[in-house]
């Protein structure tokens, strides 16, 4: 069978609008897209999984194999590659395809933090958030949330933002050891739900259980 993959708002080209675009024999187990939408990853349901990296024109630009995926992510440019797998996380370049990084715990959240050159946060639902740079395997902090983990966004300046369980949000330097700021809604009854940060990283943008959206302005410094 054949999979068929919706683009919506994409540029023009091979890709039209919402029209479907026949990308490969994969039954879409994951998708991701770059923070510019140049590039867009999908993944297989299969053992092993194949994992499918486009341009927004619909062009291969890569695959690799892995183990079963469960989870992906783009760095902002789509040149740096996070795949959970059921074994661990693995981080790959993809012009040349490169293997980067190999952990060995799958992390319950990760994103990479639309910085130059990429980096990644990682985290267990308790445990801490660790902040890496894949390509130079260096780790660029760890730091305790005050309470679990939901979600994983990141700033141009390297800051990691984390809706946590109890409705809060803390924005984080990674080399810090306490957060730059916390935020909460202002309805003590409605809870976060999701998050997203402009490219500039000035504005947080945070969606609720009960279909809001609040907008926070984030500090430069």
């Amino acid at each position: 069978f054949r999979c068929s993959l919706q683009l919506l708002g994409a540029a023009p080209g091979r890709i039209r609008r919402g029209a479907p675009v026949v990308a490969s024999g994969l039954d879409v187990g994951e998708i991701a897209i770059s923070a510019d939408a140049s590039r867009i990853a999908l993944t297989g349901r299969g053992r092993p999984t194949q994992v499918l990296l486009l341009t927004q024109e619909g062009t291969l630009v890569t695959g690799i194999t892995t183990e079963v995926a469960t989870g992906l992510t783009l760095s902002a440019e789509g040149r740096v590659l996070g795949v959970r797998t059921t074994k661990g996380f693995e981080v790959w370049g993809v012009q040349p395809v490169k293997r980067l990084l190999q952990i060995e715990e799958s992390p319950g959240h990760f994103a990479f933090l639309p910085t130059r050159p990429p980096q990644l946060a990682l985290s267990e639902r308790l445990g801490p958030i660790t902040v890496v740079d894949p390509i130079s395997r260096r780790l660029l902090g760890t730091f305790q949330p005050g309470a679990e983990v939901e979600s994983l966004a990141g700033t141009p300046r390297g800051e990691v933002v984390a809706l946590l369980e109890d409705g809060s949000l803390e924005v984080w330097d990674p080399s810090a050891k306490r957060p730059k700021l916390r935020l909460r809604l202002d309805d003590p009854h409605d809870h976060p739900t999701a998050l997203a940060v402009n490219p500039t990283g000035r504005l947080l943008a945070v969606g609720t259980g009960r279909g809001r959206i609040a907008l926070f302005d984030l500090p430069a410094d």
